[in-house]
C-alpha cells in the first residue's frame, strides 16, 4: 500500500492507494493539513477526514533553518510507503480514527503505523511534543483531553469511554411490597474498575434464576418476572439498550434456544455438544471429556481465526495473553502461542492448535472463552456469567475474571456474575455488589457492609458469607457441641482435642455469646 500527495481534488482512477490531498492551510506558519481518501482495488474512493502531519523542525544553527517553509509536502516524496522517522500524524477527529480503523481492517494495512501516529503510538508524541508544529498546528483544533481521553484509546481499538446507568427490576408477588430494583453503574476511569458487578446470596436464593430472567428481558423476552431500565448520563451518548448479550455459562444442561432465535444480537458461549449418542454405548464417548473438550477446541480455532483476521482483535488478544502470562502464569514458557503481526495465519492457526492440545482442561475452557469474548465483543456489551466458581478452579477463575475485565474496560461493556465465590468479590468493589435474601416469594437486595474489592477473603467468608457458612460444615458441628456443653473444655474433650485454632476461636465465641443470652 502507498501514499501519495496530490495538490487538486479526485482519485484519477487509481486503485490500492490512500490520496493526500494537500491543504495550504496555515497554521502560524504551519502547513501540515492533508485530506486522505483510500482509493480501493475497483478504484471507488473512500473519504477517511483530515489528518495533520508534521515534522521536526531544523536547529536555527542549520543550514536549512532559513528555507525551512513549514509545508510539509515540500519535504516528502509524492509517494511513499511510510513517513520518516522525523515526521508525526493526527487525525482530526473521533470519526475519522474510526474510518481509518475500518479502512486498515479492509486493506490489510497498519495506515496509522506508516504515518507515525502520535495515537497510536505515544512515544512518538513524548519526542515530538514541544516542536512547534506539534503544539501550533497539530493540536491547533483538537484539545489535550480529546487526545489522551478519546483518541489514543480509539487507534488501538478500544471504545470511546462513557458513563452510563441501568437497573433491573425485579417484581415482588405480594401487592404490599416493593419491587426490588438492583441499580448499577459504570463509570470509564476509575479504580478500582467498575465494569463487573456481582450478585450473591445463599444456594435457592435464586441467583441461576435471576441471570436467566435478565438474558430473556434484554433479549426482549417478556415471559419474565423483571425487566431492565436504562438511564442516560452522556450528553453525547444515548443509552438505550446494549449492543451485544453474551452469556457464558458451564453448565451443559442451560439452553438458551428461545433467547438465540430472539435476538441476534445474543452469543451463548457455554460448554456444550449438541449431537445424540448413536447407542447406548456410545453415551460416553459422546458426552464425555473428549467430546466436550473437542467442541472447546473447535470454538476457540474459530474464534482465534476470526481475531488473527480483524487487526484490532488481533492485538487485544495478544496484549491479553501476555497480561495472563505475567499476573498468573496463564500459559507456560513451553507453549509458545505466536500472535506475531508478521506471521502468516496459517502459520498461527497451526501453532496455536498444537499448543492448545497441550493445554490443561481448565486452561482450554478458559482460553476459549476468553478468546470468543474478546472476537465477539462490542462497545456497550453485557456479558451474564453464572457461577464460575463451580467449575473452575481458583487460579483459572482470576484469570478468567481478570481477562474479561480487561476487555470490558476497553470496549465499555460490563458483566454481571452471579456468585458465591470471595475470590470473585475480592476483584469488585462493593459498590457494584449486590446480596440477595429471599423471605417466601419474596426478593430484597443490599449492598456489603464492608468494602469487598481486595479484602482478606476471611473477611469476606465471614462477614458476607458468615451466616450461610455457619449453618454448614464444621461450624455446624461446633455448635451442636457448644449447644450440650458447658464449658470450653467440655467441648475440647467432646472433639478429642482435635480441634485447629479457628475452631477454637469460633467456640469460645459461640461460648461467649451462649453466656450473654
Amino acid at each position: 500500500m502507498k501514499f501519495k500527495i496530490t495538490e487538486g481534488w479526485g482519485s484519477g482512477h487509481a486503485r490500492n492507494v490512500i490520496l493526500l490531498y494537500a491543504d495550504n492551510w496555515d497554521d502560524y506558519g504551519n502547513k501540515t493539513t492533508f485530506h486522505a481518501s483510500y482509493c480501493d482495488s475497483t478504484g471507488e474512493e473512500h473519504q477517511l477526514g483530515t489528518v495533520k502531519i508534521g515534522m521536526e523542525s531544523p536547529d536555527s544553527d542549520d543550514n536549512d533553518f532559513m528555507d525551512f517553509t513549514g509545508r510539509t509536502s515540500d519535504y516528502l516524496n509524492s509517494e511513499f510507503e511510510s513517513l520518516p522517522a522525523n515526521f508525526f500524524s493526527l487525525w482530526q477527529s473521533a470519526e475519522a480514527y474510526k474510518l481509518v480503523l475500518e479502512c486498515e481492517n479492509n486493506c490489510h494495512f497498519n495506515i496509522l503505523e506508516a504515518l507515525n501516529d502520535i495515537s497510536y503510538n505515544p512515544s512518538i508524541y513524548e519526542k515530538y511534543k514541544n516542536e512547534d508544529a506539534m503544539e501550533n498546528s497539530l493540536f491547533r483544533s483538537v484539545s489535550y483531553s480529546l487526545y489522551f481521553r478519546q483518541f489514543r484509546r480509539i487507534a488501538r481499538g478500544e471504545a470511546v469511554l462513557t458513563s452510563y446507568d441501568f437497573s433491573y427490576l425485579i417484581k415482588n408477588d405480594n401487592r404490599f411490597v416493593e419491587d426490588c430494583e438492583l441499580t448499577f453503574s459504570v463509570t470509564p476511569d476509575v479504580l478500582p474498575p467498575t465494569n463487573i458487578h456481582a450478585v450473591i446470596g445463599s444456594n435457592g436464593v435464586g441467583k441461576t434464576t435471576l441471570i436467566k430472567n435478565m438474558v430473556k428481558s434484554i433479549c426482549k423476552n417478556d415471559n419474565t418476572n423483571g425487566m431492565f431500565k436504562y438511564t442516560d448520563t452522556s450528553d453525547e451518548d444515548e443509552v438505550g439498550s446494549f449492543e451485544n448479550t453474551i452469556c457464558i455459562s458451564f453448565n451443559p444442561f442451560d439452553d438458551y434456544s428461545e433467547v438465540e432465535m430472539l435476538s441476534k444480537n445474543f452469543n451463548n458461549i457455554s460448554i456444550r455438544k449438541e449431537f445424540e449418542p448413536v447407542s447406548e454405548d456410545a453415551y460416553e464417548d459422546c458426552y464425555g471429556e473428549l467430546s466436550v473438550l473437542d467442541d472447546v477446541q473447535m470454538t476457540f480455532m474459530s474464534s482465534l481465526k476470526n481475531c488473527l483476521m480483524d487487526m484490532t482483535k488481533r492485538k487485544d488478544l495478544r496484549d491479553t495473553l501476555d497480561m495472563l502470562e505475567t499476573e498468573f502464569n496463564f500459559i507456560s514458557s513451553n507453549y509458545d502461542f505466536d500472535i506475531n503481526i508478521d506471521a502468516s495465519l496459517d502459520d498461527i492457526l497451526w501453532s496455536a492448535s498444537e499448543a492448545f492440545n497441550q493445554l490443561s482442561a481448565g486452561h482450554k475452557v478458559v482460553l476459549s472463552i476468553i478468546t470468543r469474548c474478546i472476537d465477539v465483543l462490542v462497545e456497550k456489551s453485557v456479558v451474564f456469567i453464572d457461577e464460575p466458581e463451580n467449575h473452575l478452579h481458583p487460579p483459572l477463575l482470576s484469570s478468567l475474571i481478570r481477562g474479561i475485565s480487561r476487555m470490558l474496560i476497553k470496549r465499555n461493556g460490563v458483566a454481571i456474575i452471579s456468585t458465591h465465590s470471595p475470590i470473585v468479590l475480592q476483584e469488585i468493589p462493593k459498590s457494584c455488589v449486590w446480596i440477595l435474601r429471599r423471605d417466601g416469594n419474596i426478593i430484597n437486595a443490599r449492598r456489603p457492609e464492608i468494602e469487598t474489592f481486595g479484602t482478606n477473603i476471611g473477611n469476606l467468608m465471614n462477614e458476607i458469607f458468615g451466616f450461610e457458612i455457619k449453618r454448614t460444615g464444621f461450624n455446624r458441628l461446633l455448635q451442636n457441641a457448644v449447644d450440650r456443653c458447658e464449658d470450653y473444655e467440655s467441648v475440647l474433650e467432646e472433639f478429642n482435642y482435635q480441634l485447629g485454632d479457628e475452631a477454637k476461636s469460633i467456640v469460645r465465641m459461640m461460648l461467649k455469646q451462649k453466656n450473654a443470652e
